[in-house]
């Protein structure tokens, strides 16, 4: 979250949970409202876009102050490689991750919103 990045919310804090649950929550209510012929799409793509926006932002801000904090490792990878190598591992895992995060909160919120029109339907 950029703003954790930034150090304006703390993370566990009532505003860091709003921030998290509160946008998914958000795109089901639109996809539901408007009747979206295919919501699990829908919402998937959503989230593949979420996760890029996560993955960059993260590269951009948070990077920058992890690694003014402290030299970022991979701890079973130390010693093993350059410095410079391992340091583009970490990054490539990092990025991977928020995309691969952004994309499951989507398929996740277009799973509830696929039952909701199946529901609806009955």
């Amino acid at each position: 979250m950029p703003l954790h990045d930034l150090g304006i919310v703390s993370e566990g804090s009532v505003t860091a949970s709003l921030l998290v649950f509160v946008p998914p929550a958000i795109w089901l209510a639109v996809v539901v409202q408007r009747r979206v012929p295919n919501p699990f799409l829908t919402l998937k793509a959503i989230g593949v876009v979420y996760g890029v926006m996560l993955a960059v932002i993260h590269q951009r801000l948070g990077w920058r102050r992890t690694t003014a904090a402290r030299r970022v490792s991979v701890a079973h990878l130390e010693g093993v490689l350059a410095p410079g190598v391992e340091a583009v591992v970490f990054r490539l895992s990092a990025f991977f991750s928020n995309l691969v995060t952004g994309t499951l909160v989507g398929a996740v919120a277009g799973a509830v919103a696929w039952a909701i029109e199946r529901l609806r339907q009955t």
